[in-house]
């Protein structure tokens, strides 16, 4: 049952790339004459290559990190368009990986999407801080 949720979240990604939003969304950001590079980050295997392998597909460029520290670092060294980021990570959760990202200017500009299964009121506040 916990991963109802996160089955949800993951349909929803793969709908969103069939519309198309990676294109207009990054079309609008000026950086459609590249391969778009994603940051994929979570720490089950089954759902990483999952997602992986479907955004591949949809032609982008997808690096993966499975753990907090790693992501944060891949995120500062490989500077990703898009960041699709767990939220229950070992080493450092998805929510600080996200604040220290967003409170450095350098890296504030990239989009993330935070990917869990926490559903809770509480949880959807706090990501959107």
């Amino acid at each position: 049952m916990i991963y109802h949720g996160l089955v949800i979240v993951i349909w929803l990604l793969i709908i969103i790339c069939d519309l198309g939003f990676g294109y207009w969304w990054f079309k609008l950001k000026g950086i459609m004459d590249k391969k778009l590079k994603i940051l994929l980050v979570d720490d089950e295997p089954d759902i990483l290559s999952m997602t992986k392998m479907r955004l591949v597909s949809a032609g982008y460029e997808v690096i993966t990190a499975e753990e907090g520290v790693a992501a944060y670092n891949m995120a500062k060294s490989e500077t990703p368009d898009l960041i699709i980021l767990d939220v229950m990570l070992p080493g450092m959760d998805g929510y600080h990986i996200c604040r220290l990202l967003k409170f450095d200017q350098k890296y504030r500009n990239i989009p993330i999407i935070m990917l869990t299964a926490r559903g809770q009121k509480e949880d959807q506040e706090l990501g959107a801080k």
